[in-house]
């Protein structure tokens, strides 16, 4: 076993004979990075190992580009290895790794997806959060977000109704608010348990006390942010209270309608 300038030496010596030898080469990274393809994948040289602990990301990617085969784990942050594997660098740059475990950061969900598909990524000993919109979100699925070195998820913006039904449907730790009118709340209000914060805004059909207490029961409820219309017969405003109709003074009784039937 030798170091990368030792190896060096060897070639330099006159009577070397590279097909009559058999070795191994252990150093940094940075010595093998230093000294390169020309030195590491030459006949004689068997095996190529860092030996300096785990490399980071972007010097991971150079090791995985020699023609020699070198032996090296990676640990960075998700930001620092999503940087190898996305854009110009494409995805694979990594896959010579022995083991890549991703330590910290935020990323987007294309780049979590990308991580994911290393070959030799390390999903339990990882820990990182995403970032991204509801609808990116929604649409990397399960095999992304649910992934076990995925700690967070964090979407950006408010959802709609019906994507917070989509939202709340995973066991992941997904964080998300809601916005939307009174009617596609209500309709939904089964499904949004898990969002942090939803507000009612004004806009679409009115809603009925049975729909405005299913409203005001989900725990992310924003009372003081939310403005609605309910709209129902007197016996189920009567039976309603304050509780209901007064919440926050959030709901307008100028738009409180009792609707009684009355027979000829």
């Amino acid at each position: 076993r030798s170091s990368a300038a030792s190896d060096v030496y060897k070639r330099q010596i006159s009577g070397y004979d590279g097909s009559a030898s058999d070795y191994d080469v252990t150093d940094t990274a940075a010595a093998l990075i230093s000294a390169g393809d020309g030195v590491l994948n030459e006949a004689g040289v068997d095996v190529v190992s860092v030996s300096d602990g785990a490399t980071s990301a972007s010097d991971g990617a150079i090791l995985a580009g020699f023609t020699a085969d070198v032996e090296f784990d990676v640990v960075d942050t998700a930001n620092a290895v999503a940087a190898e594997v996305t854009g110009s660098n494409g995805a694979g740059d990594l896959d010579e790794a022995n083991d890549l475990v991703v330590n910290g950061g935020d990323v987007d969900t294309s780049e979590a997806a990308a991580i994911q598909q290393i070959s030799e990524y390390n999903e339990s000993g990882s820990a990182y959060e995403i970032t991204d919109n509801a609808a990116a979100v929604i649409s990397a699925g399960d095999s992304v977000i649910e992934d076990g070195g995925v700690t967070r998820v964090e979407v950006t913006g408010d959802a709609t109704a019906s994507e917070g039904v989509d939202l709340n449907a995973y066991s992941a730790n997904v964080d998300f608010d809601v916005r939307d009118t009174a009617d596609a709340i209500a309709s939904n209000s089964g499904s949004l348990g898990k969002a942090d914060e939803v507000f009612v805004v004004t806009g679409g059909d009115s809603v009925d006390v049975a729909e405005a207490q299913a409203i005001q029961g989900l725990a992310g409820y924003q009372t003081g942010a939310s403005e609605y219309e309910i709209e129902d017969n007197s016996a189920a405003i009567i039976s309603a209270t304050d509780s209901v109709l007064d919440n926050g003074n959030t709901v307008s009784y100028t738009h409180l309608r009792a609707h009684e039937t009355r027979g000829n």
